[in-house]
């Protein structure tokens, strides 16, 4: 089951222990098991999902607002960000 991340666990989201992040457009889903986190492709674009520590703290640095490419470790800025929708990029 995947389910998107808002910030916080909701309602269906209390067997979310791996937040992962999609490779292509930085939407955010939960998995129970890491296994799971790796394996699975993005519910919006197909992209790779990844439960890596580097891809947690690009969550966690994303939800505090920081869009710079070169301190996220990314290609270009991100213009716009949520969880849910993942980015616009510059």
């Amino acid at each position: 089951m995947i389910a998107a991340i808002n910030g916080k666990l909701g309602e269906g989201m209390s067997s979310v222990r791996y937040r992962c992040l999609c490779q292509n457009c930085l939407r955010v889903a939960g998995y129970p098991t890491y296994d799971q986190a790796n394996e699975a492709k993005c519910f919006g674009c197909g992209g790779e999902m990844c439960a890596c520590g580097s891809c947690e703290e690009t969550i966690n640095a994303l939800g505090r607002g920081l869009r710079d490419a070169q301190a996220l470790g990314l290609k270009c800025d991100v213009d716009t960000w949520n969880p849910r929708d993942g980015g616009a990029f510059a």
